[in-house]
């Protein structure tokens, strides 16, 4: 650990020992309280808003910052609403998340247990009363995230919403968009119409193909913000498409001069419009209006009287403004004129007219609609094209999902006949996390309570904190937000909220952070740009004695070679908590994954240990690269890159001299292929070996031989998973990487290959999705690091101990000005190229909503701290891009440059700065470094040979066998006449429940099946059923399936979600032997009992007795029911009530649960296994 002379020594806690840091569950912070840190009879000072929000009869969008009990408030309002409904279904719930999802359901269903609770009481008797089956039938608790449910209303009408069910879904198949973009552009080398068009758009381009492509690409992944507006205003012709542009601009300008009226008194607009007119004659402009200009010209005057150019209050007013030096009526105006700019300053209202002086003219000019209409014919064409693909690739995106489910809903003037069902059953929506709703989402959400009148009886309820809207790359407009706390949403107009209490964090956190951003914030607020008032936090903890008067944060500055000191300094610091309290949480977040070059190699020197959350690019680790060139070399023998690749890594490792003598046997004997090389090492033959092969290389190449050649007649004979997997392993993949998540992160690519590519791989689709993968650098549970590392993004809605933030004075290069910018605007769209006022505006827009959620963004990552925050920069004169004076050395003189995070709170923190002189003795940059040493070649020895293990200690999640389906379709082949049809239908029903099991079950079971039908059929198809073999099992699947919804025993144990999987793999050693399970599902009940259950989709001849089939069915299945308990008894071996294993068999033909009779269980319950 490097010490740092001249650094004040850190204690978060004073004087108090670790040891007292102890603590107890408290209901309102995830984080657990000393008795000390709440008082007994504590009330929030918000009670009275807190009683509001759970009010079932009201419809209410709530503020709650940073550690108020956010999730806390959802439950209770979904409880006290389930003491009011009919039915549970009436409530829905949509969180962002399936972590969010998971969370709000496993309390919902937790509080349900609790019996001493009068609320609950009164629940669980309506629940008893009308037949609800709470808590166990939990699947009647709709909380979804947003995806789910609109994959919910996708499958219900298919035809309406325009995608078949069940197609695969990706967040952003950047592939997809390149080749429907590809598509259009290669219209232009056919006789096609629109070619014209097409090569316009070019031109207005300048005929810079590749950045107008990935304009395009962008476009599509987009295309929710502009496909409607656009593409309605282009079918009705290019006056339409002008006067939706018109209309746009219109909205804009209404909803600026809205934010600056409301803000100013009546009596204020009537002064403003008076200094305007008198400003307007002195300078000889037009000022036609009586009062405050409907026209942006008038606002812009305005504006320019009030701001400069930087967007600030004047401090003097000049004849250039309109107000010339003078006595008499011209010093009485712009005395006026100043008391009026000085009022306004003292609101802090400068950026309200700042925006004003920016406003476009509300007509866009003939040449930019010219461009629009170009762009909206190729935009229209590129559409149909994706579309085409996705139903040809069998997939679809978030974005098409979205939009998708709005059609299914239909129009809320002309709203389908889901939309009316829905209407019918859902009565209270619930929204959580509302700040991130993208303009198509709410769309969604506005269609959902179309009819929805106040007083109705039906409630919305939206909760979230705008000031931690961090995710606008993600779509997400925080002006949503605003706009339903001042103008509703549909009919409904709900009360608007502010929580103000925070749990979580001590009171000298609360106070730092109310002191340094509650001028950063200011006090307006202004939807168009994303700009949030601050809200004030009061604390609910009180100080702990002995913590009091310790600091709780820390603010260093740090100067020449600062970056490797701040590096040391973290390490210190790290280690200096970790020393006083061992069992406290620590996080170090980052803006980017940039900042950890120099961060992670201190750490290591410092011996840290550290688990990181997405900070390594799973395409960027070796074993993913060794594994795609195994991919890759498998199937091509002539691919000599991948080839060449794979003998050179760890699990073959030739030296380069042996692949030179491999190679040179490649052009003389074989010229016809010259680039053969798979074929040498798969045909490779010891005795026939070329001469200049080390021995070292023939043991090497001998040893992998038989396993390549065996893996490549294998190649299409079983899942692409199973197989490569298989391959891998036998070459040794799992021994010869030793770096940190290695194995890990190779699972993961095989999890992938599992799910998209059962059978065939396409080898650039699957490149672009590893390539949005992370490494899972999640520690093993023995070593349960203090220290874990993410970004900001990551760590919202977390909360730890202690956090670190280095290198808070860096800012984000922004890259080359788009070709085009763009924003959705109500039901309208802004739309502009570079040369108008309109992209001016857009642009300007675009870093200003930029710089509001970095200050967001900042916030969120100092409120994750609950005890102690460490916030650390490098002052500029450290930085290249500005070089301050040297002798400068007060940090408060070597401020952050504006547009990092640290720079719009600076000047609030600034005295609390401690600075870190460079001197010889504390610098990384007295040290001489020198370049890392060239790595040696990392590889097996070649003598290796992979065993698979006799032993182990627990049983392990893996995936290394396919699924109960996929192993009835891998035996697929062999099968004739019926043993075909009945394995079909066993990998369909197989394949529904465990879709059925992902998600709340349907209430009409028969409408389920209906619109799943047409994805059956088409399975059968693959499966390769003709016609009347495919009716057939059609039929079976719906029969087997409607009895399957309509057994209560089924749909408890497809609901159950304690513990609960579906296809869960397993691996473990039974009596000495490895050995590989996939059980259909298996989940804890209320009980505590750990069930298995193996569904059977075989069904009685006609001449056999049902119970006689039924005893015969669990005889031939005892001894797999009885091994598959030997093997779970592991899993929960380490917990203090180890639970009891049930094992039964479900027959789908017969809705019958039928448990494993006593006489037929293993006896040895608790066997170990060896």
């Amino acid at each position: 650990m490097h010490s740092l002379p001249g650094t004040p020594q850190f204690n978060p806690w004073g004087n108090r020992p670790a040891s007292s840091v102890t603590c107890t569950p408290c209901a309102a912070s995830a984080r657990m309280m000393t008795a000390p840190d709440l008082a007994s009879d504590f009330v929030p000072g918000d009670h009275e808003q807190r009683a509001l929000a759970v009010d079932p009869r009201r419809s209410i969008i709530a503020q709650a910052p940073a550690g108020s009990g956010k999730t806390t408030l959802l439950v209770d309002r979904y409880l006290r609403l389930l003491e009011v409904v009919e039915r549970p279904e009436e409530i829905l719930a949509i969180t962002f998340t399936r972590k969010a999802a998971a969370e709000m359901r496993n309390r919902v269903v937790s509080a349900l247990t609790k019996n001493d609770d009068p609320l609950v009481q009164r629940i669980l008797s309506r629940s008893n009363a009308r037949g609800w089956g709470l808590p166990e039938q939990s699947a009647r608790l709709s909380i979804q995230t947003i995806d789910s449910f609109a994959a919910m209303l996708v499958r219900s009408l298919p035809v309406a919403s325009g995608h078949r069910p069940h197609m695969r879904l990706e967040e952003r198949p950047t592939a997809t968009y390149r080749q429907a973009v590809a598509g259009v552009f290669s219209r232009m080398s056919e006789d096609d119409p629109l070619a014209d068009d097409i090569a316009a758009l070019l031109g207005d381009y300048d005929d810079r193909y590749e950045r107008l492509t990935n304009l395009l690409v962008d476009l599509l992944a987009h295309r929710d913000q502009w496909l409607e507006p656009l593409l309605i205003g282009f079918s009705h012709g290019r006056d339409a498409l002008h006067e939706m542009l018109n209309d746009a601009l219109e909205t804009l300008f209404r909803q600026v001069v809205e934010d600056v009226t409301t803000n100013i008194g009546a009596a204020e607009q009537d002064e403003l419009a008076a200094l305007a007119r008198h400003a307007a004659e002195q300078l000889d402009v037009d000022w036609p209006w009586q009062h405050l200009p409907d026209q942006p010209a008038g606002w812009r005057l305005i504006a320019t009287l009030l701001t400069t150019g930087a967007g600030q209050f004047r401090q003097r007013l000049t004849r250039r403004e309109g107000f010339p030096a003078g006595g008499g009526v011209a010093r009485q105006m712009k005395d006026r004129a100043n008391a009026l700019i000085e009022a306004f300053r003292k609101r802090g209202l400068d950026g309200l007219f700042a925006v004003a002086r920016r406003l476009p003219d509300t007509r866009i000019d003939d040449a930019a609609s010219d461009r629009l209409q170009h762009l909206a014919t190729l935009l229209s064409l590129a559409v149909l094209e994706l579309n085409r693909l996705f139903d040809e690739q069998g997939l679809i995106d978030f974005t098409e999902l979205t939009l998708a489910a709005g059609r299914a809903l239909g129009s809320e003037d002309s709203p389908s006949d889901l939309a009316l069902a829905l209407d019918y059953r859902i009565r209270h929506l619930l929204i959580d996390e509302f700040q991130d709703t993208s303009v198509a989402q709410f769309r969604l959400f506005r269609q959902l309570i179309s009819g929805w009148q106040p007083d109705d009886g039906r409630t919305f309820f939206a909760v979230g904190d705008p000031m931690q809207s961090v995710y606008r790359f993600r779509d997400a407009e925080v002006g949503l937000f605003l706009e339903v706390v001042r103008h509703g949403i549909g009919q409904l107009r709900p009360e608007s909220l502010r929580l103000t209490t925070n749990f979580r964090a001590r009171p000298a956190l609360v106070d730092w952070s109310n002191r340094a951003f509650a001028g950063a914030f200011g006090h307006t607020e202004d939807p168009v740009l994303g700009r949030i008032s601050y809200t004030p936090a009061q604390a609910a903890r009180v100080a702990a004695a002995g913590i009091a008067a310790t600091p709780a944060v820390s603010l260093e500055v740090f100067e020449e070679h600062g970056r490797h000191v701040e590096a040391a300094w973290l390490a210190e610091r790290i280690s200096t908590l970790r020393a006083h309290d061992p069992d406290s949480s620590i996080a170090l977040l980052v803006r980017s994954r940039a900042q950890l070059t120099v961060i992670l190699p201190a750490l290591k020197d410092a011996g840290i240990d550290w688990q990181g959350t997405e900070i390594d690019l799973l395409a960027t680790m070796p074993v993913i690269v060794d594994l795609l060139s195994l991919l890759r070399a498998l199937h091509d023998p002539n691919d000599l890159l991948h080839w060449l690749a794979l003998l050179r890594g760890p699990c073959v490792g030739l030296t380069l001299n042996d692949l030179h003598q491999l190679t040179r046997q490649l052009t003389p004997q074989r010229p016809q292929q010259p680039s053969a090389i798979g074929r040498l090492v798969i045909e490779f033959d010891a005795q026939q070996a070329p001469p200049g092969l080390s021995a070292d290389g023939l043991a090497r190449l001998s040893r992998i031989q038989p396993v390549l050649k065996t893996a490549y007649a294998g190649l299409g004979q079983v899942p692409i998973r199973r197989w490569l997997e298989n391959t891998w392993l036998r070459l040794g993949g799992a021994d010869a990487y030793p770096q940190r998540g290695a194995l890990r992160a190779a699972d993961r690519l095989f999890d992938l290959l599992e799910q998209r590519y059962p059978r065939i791989v396409q080898f650039d689709e699957l490149e672009a999705a590893v390539a949005n993968l992370y490494a899972d650098d999640t520690a093993p549970d023995s070593i349960r690091p203090a220290l874990q590392i993410m970004t900001i993004h990551k760590a919202k809605g977390l909360e730890f101990d202690h956090v670190l933030l280095p290198g808070l004075d860096q800012t984000v290069l922004r890259g080359e000005p788009s070709m085009l910018l763009w924003r959705a605007l109500g039901d309208g769209l802004l739309m502009a190229s570079p040369g108008d006022g309109i992209y001016d505006w857009l642009r300007y827009e675009d870093r200003e909503r930029d710089r509001n959620e970095q200050l967001r963004l900042l916030y969120v990552a100092t409120t994750r701290a609950r005890e102690s925050l460490h916030l650390s920069m490098v002052r500029r004169s450290s930085n290249a891009e500005i070089q301050a004076p040297a002798d400068i050395q007060a940090p408060q003189e070597a401020a952050p440059r504006r547009d990092s995070l640290l720079g719009p709170i600076w000047e609030a923190i600034a005295p609390e700065a401690v600075a870190h002189p460079a001197t010889d003795s504390n610098t990384y940059a007295a040290r001489d470094i020198r370049p890392e040493p060239r790595p040696r070649l990392q590889r097996l020895p070649r003598d290796y040979r992979w065993r698979p293990p006799t032993e182990t200690a627990d049983v392990r999640f893996v995936d290394p066998l396919p699924t109960s389906a996929a192993k009835s379709a891998s035996t697929f082949g062999s099968a004739t006449g019926p043993q075909r049809l009945g394995i079909s239908v066993g990998v369909v029903v197989h394949e529904t429940l465990w879709r059925l099991a992902q998600e709340p079950l349907p209430e009409n079971a028969q409408h389920y099946v209906e619109s799943a039908a047409s994805n059956w059929s088409s399975r059968f198809l693959e499966l390769g059923l003709d016609g009347t073999e495919r009716d057939a099992a059609l039929a079976t699947v719906r029969r087997q399936l409607l009895t399957t919804l309509a057994d209560p025993d089924a749909r408890w144990l497809l609901s159950a979600n304690r513990e609960a999987a579906s296809e869960a793999p397993f691996t473990g050693v039974v009596d000495g032997a490895l050995t590989n399970i996939v059980v259909d599902r298996t989940f804890l009940d209320n009980a505590g009992n750990r069930w298995i259950i193996d569904f059977k989709s075989s069904q009685p001849p006609a001449d056999q007795e049902l119970d006689d089939f039924v005893t015969a069915q669990l005889r031939n299945h005892a001894a797999q029911l009885r091994r598959y308990r030997r093997l779970l008894s592991r899993v929960d071996r380490g917990a203090i009530h180890r639970p009891r294993i049930r094992a039964a068999l479900y027959f789908t033909a017969l809705g019958r649960l039928v448990e494993l009779e006593p006489e037929l269980r293993d006896a040895q319950d608790t066997q170990h296994i060896a």
